[in-house]
């Protein structure tokens, strides 16, 4: 469901909601447990974005957003809960910045990192806190070409975690990207990610990509 809601002649604030339905299976829990996992759940999300235009090729949004479900594990309801801020500014037409951030618990579930909850024994569940966020630079060089930084983190709680289990991934990154045709795009970026494993210290992974896109 989504309504749009005209503000002034420079401003607007668009009301998003949706039921739906997660997917539990992606979580990483003891094997004498993952039959008690309900694989599925309703959810309810919403999103509330206030725009202002502040010149002609040129704006400011941001916007609230939540997200509410429960997962039933182990004989017992573990709750999913978390709040997102996320943003986009480009207050010179070539430079764009957007970001999110999150904090929430028990958040595996909408794809994030396969720790949402530990399961301690039967009907005692510990919730895994989780928070996190991204941003992005963008700089738009020509009409077809553009450079862009980017960075990130998911940090959930080590208290809430059984050894082994991933304290933080944090990722940075830097693309460029060149449009061939109208609709075709060439792409080159590196990046690196370093994951911190509780009792094992970090693990640094190193991508160097090409890419080429057909946009339809």
């Amino acid at each position: 469901m989504e309504m749009w809601v005209q503000l002034s002649e420079s401003s607007t604030l668009r009301a998003q909601a949706a039921l739906f339905q997660t997917s539990e299976t992606s979580v990483n829990i003891q094997p004498a447990f993952l039959p008690t996992l309900e694989r599925s759940r309703p959810a309810l999300q919403g999103r509330f974005e206030f725009s202002q235009r502040v010149g002609d090729d040129t704006r400011i949004e941001i916007a609230p957003g939540f997200h509410t479900s429960t997962t039933h594990v182990a004989g017992a309801s573990v709750g999913s809960s978390l709040f997102s801020l996320d943003w986009f500014a480009n207050p010179w037409p070539k430079l764009e910045f957007a970001g999110m951030f999150f904090t929430g618990q028990n958040v595996s579930n909408m794809g994030a990192l396969r720790q949402g909850f530990t399961v301690l024994d039967t009907t005692n569940v510990l919730l895994v806190h989780s928070r996190g966020g991204w941003a992005q630079f963008t700089l738009l060089a020509t009409r077809r070409l553009s450079f862009n930084l980017y960075g990130g983190q998911h940090d959930d709680r080590n208290a809430d975690l059984r050894l082994g289990g991933i304290g933080k991934n944090l990722a940075y990154a830097g693309n460029l990207m060149y449009r061939l045709a109208p609709n075709v795009l060439l792409s080159f970026e590196s990046s690196q990610v370093r994951t911190t494993y509780l009792g094992s210290g970090k693990r640094l992974t190193n991508h160097y990509d090409l890419a080429v896109g057909y946009l339809f």
